[in-house]
């Protein structure tokens, strides 16, 4: 994979790697630990990785303290990358990450969510790696049931998109301004029942509007949402984006 003409390193380096890009990572965070096991399986053998606290003298132009700040990407070129873009060029030989560095160049303002959220995790590291450890347990490797998960993902995907359009030709019958019981009526007997816009008692993304067009709304972009679920684009946003459209018409 070719990346060799792509963005702009912070500094070079002279005892560049031979064969393979290098990923220098610290080797006494259990988080970054966790993490760099799925990098390796993601890139399969076409990435190197190796804590600095072993070759941090191998580079001499880059200083200890930049080192355990963040990540380092080093091109066979002797090109280096650090934090967020580090990371992203190494998932891009991986065959299902590498979208993410093009979403990183060419999207606007991705660049800088990524930093963003890039320094607040280095920042509190120890709770990543609590969080980290709650949500996936103590190993991330990659699911070994792909057929299980690529069926069950498209079959849910076509549930969600059959629900989206079923409702969605209904529901300002049902719930719109001249409907069976607007939208409109019940988000206000709710504000007077509960005294405001209470989300956790009654969520629902009418409190922002529940006019015709973004009862609507919410019902086609499901859909269309669901459309992009069956063709594997961004599972987890995908479906947390879902479940609060779908949340949100149910309550009303």
């Amino acid at each position: 994979m070719e990346l060799q003409n792509q963005g702009s390193s912070e500094c070079r380096v002279k005892n560049a790697p031979a064969e393979r890009p290098l990923v220098v990572w610290d080797g006494e965070c259990g988080f970054c630990r966790m993490w760099i096991e799925r990098w390796r399986e993601e890139t399969g053998g076409r990435v190197d990785y190796a804590p600095y606290q072993e070759i941090a003298e191998r580079f001499p132009e880059i200083a200890w303290e930049d080192f355990a700040r963040a990540v380092k990407f080093i091109e066979t070129d002797g090109r280096v990358f650090s934090a967020a873009e580090a990371a992203l060029r190494a998932l891009a030989y991986g065959a299902d990450t590498r979208w993410m560095l093009q979403v990183y160049r060419w999207v606007p303002g991705a660049a800088w969510c990524a930093e963003s959220c890039y320094r607040f995790i280095a920042a509190h590291r120890r709770g990543m790696g609590a969080l980290t450890r709650v949500l996936w347990g103590r190993r991330v490797a990659k699911p070994r049931h792909v057929l299980t998960r690529w069926l069950f993902l498209r079959v849910l995907g076509l549930i969600y998109l059959i629900a989206f359009w079923s409702l969605g030709t209904q529901i300002l019958g049902l719930s719109g301004s001249e409907g069976i019981m607007p939208a409109r009526e019940i988000i206000e007997g709710a504000r007077r029942q509960i005294g405001g816009a209470n989300w956790f008692q009654f969520p629902t993304l009418c409190w922002w509007s529940s006019s015709d067009a973004f009862l609507s709304g919410m019902c086609w972009a499901g859909a269309a949402l669901s459309a992009l679920l069956i063709v594997g684009v961004a599972p987890p946003l995908v479906l947390l984006a879902n479940w609060l459209l779908y949340l949100s018409l149910t309550m009303v």
